[in-house]
C-alpha cells in the first residue's frame, strides 16, 4: 500500500508539472520551461545517479543541450517542442558544436509528450546519431524506467516531488472536483443569447487577448493563472478526461460564456479584472443551493481557464 501511495504521488506530481507547462505555452509563457531545467536536473541526478549540471549557466556554446554530465558522458535537452524539425535542429547543433567529443549520448526529454518520428535515427552516421525510439523521452518513458524500483527509492522520489511541487489532499481535491463539475453542469443549462452583430473569432488566440488586448492587465492575469494552474490544472484536466461530462455540455457552456461574459465586460468598461471578480461572485451565488462545500478559488481558476480558451471575454474580428 505504501508503494502504491508513493507511486501515485510521483505520477500525479509529474502530471501536474506537464499540464502546467503545456497550458502556459498556450499563452506564450515560456519562463516556466527555464525553471523546469533545474527541476529535471535534480530529478535525473536523484533517479539515475548522474552528475548533470545546467549548461546554460556554465557555457555559451551548448545551444543544443540544457544539462550535461561529462563524467557519465550524457547530455539532455529539456523541451516542450516535440516536432521533427526541432529534434533535427537539436542534433545538428550538437554535431556542429562537436559536443559528441564530451558526450556519448544525447537524450531529448519532452516535458509535454514526445512524438513518434518516422526516422529511426537522426544525425550523421559517421559522426553522431540519436535513436528516436530510445533517446527521446517523456513522462511515460521516465515512469517506465523507475516503476520497478524498490519502495525506498520511490519514497525518496515522492518526497522530492512533494517539496518541489504543490500537492492537494484528497479532501481538498474532492471539494475542487465538486465545485468545477457543478459550475459546468449549471452553466450548460443556460441558453446563449448572442448579439447578431457580435463577430467573435472562431479560433482561440490567447496570446493576442492576454498580451495585447488586455496588455494593461496582462501581468495580473498571467500571475493569477500561474498561481492557480499549479493547484487546479491537473484536476481540471482529469475532470474533462474521466468524468461523465458530455462534449455537448462543454459546447453549451462555451456558447453561454461568450455572450454573457462579453456583456459583463462591457458593463465594467472593458476591465477584465473587475469583470472576472463579478463573474466569480455570480457563480458562487449560482451554486450555493447545491448543498456542498464549494471552493471559490476553483471557480476563479475555471473562469481564467475559459479566458485562455477565449470563451470568456471572446476576441472579436
Amino acid at each position: 500500500m505504501y508503494r502504491e501511495d508513493h507511486w501515485k504521488s510521483i505520477t500525479s506530481g509529474l502530471s501536474i508539472l506537464t499540464t502546467k507547462i503545456e497550458l502556459c505555452g498556450s499563452i506564450n509563457l515560456l519562463n516556466l520551461n527555464t525553471a523546469a531545467e533545474d527541476f529535471y536536473c535534480q530529478l535525473l541526478n536523484l533517479c539515475f545517479g548522474y552528475e548533470l549540471k545546467n549548461m546554460n549557466e556554465i557555457a555559451s556554446n551548448t545551444a543544443s543541450i540544457d544539462l550535461g554530465d561529462k563524467v557519465n558522458r550524457i547530455a539532455f535537452q529539456i523541451t516542450a517542442d516535440s516536432n521533427l524539425k526541432k529534434t533535427k535542429k537539436t542534433v545538428n547543433k550538437f554535431i556542429e558544436k562537436e559536443l559528441y567529443k564530451d558526450y556519448d549520448k544525447l537524450i531529448i526529454y519532452n516535458i509535454v509528450k514526445k512524438s513518434s518520428h518516422k526516422d529511426n535515427y537522426i544525425g550523421e552516421s559517421n559522426i553522431f546519431q540519436i535513436d528516436t525510439k530510445n533517446d527521446i523521452w517523456d513522462k511515460t518513458t521516465f515512469l517506465k524506467k523507475i516503476k520497478h524500483k524498490d519502495i525506498h527509492f520511490l519514497e525518496k522520489i515522492s518526497s522530492f516531488l512533494n517539496k518541489e511541487l504543490k500537492h492537494n489532499t484528497n479532501e481538498r481535491i474532492s471539494k475542487e472536483v465538486h465545485t468545477i463539475t457543478a459550475i459546468i453542469d449549471y452553466l450548460s443549462n443556460y441558453e446563449a443569447d448572442f448579439d447578431n452583430d457580435a463577430n467573435y473569432l472562431e479560433s482561440p488566440d490567447p496570446d493576442r487577448k492576454i498580451n495585447h488586448r488586455f496588455k494593461e492587465y496582462s501581468n495580473y492575469l498571467t500571475t493569477r493563472y500561474l498561481d492557480l494552474v499549479e493547484i487546479y490544472g491537473y484536476i481540471y484536466k482529469q475532470i474533462l478526461n474521466e468524468s461523465d461530462i458530455r462534449p455537448i455540455q462543454l459546447k453549451k457552456v462555451a456558447s453561454f460564456l461568450k455572450s454573457h461574459t462579453d456583456f459583463v465586460l462591457n458593463r465594467f468598461n472593458g476591465n477584465p479584472k473587475e469583470a472576472l471578480n463579478s463573474l466569480v461572485n455570480q457563480c458562487v451565488s449560482d451554486i450555493t443551493n447545491h448543498n456542498f462545500e464549494y471552493d471559490k478559488t476553483a471557480i476563479e481558476y475555471f473562469l481564467i481557464e475559459e479566458i485562455i480558451k477565449c470563451n470568456v471575454f471572446p476576441n472579436k474580428v
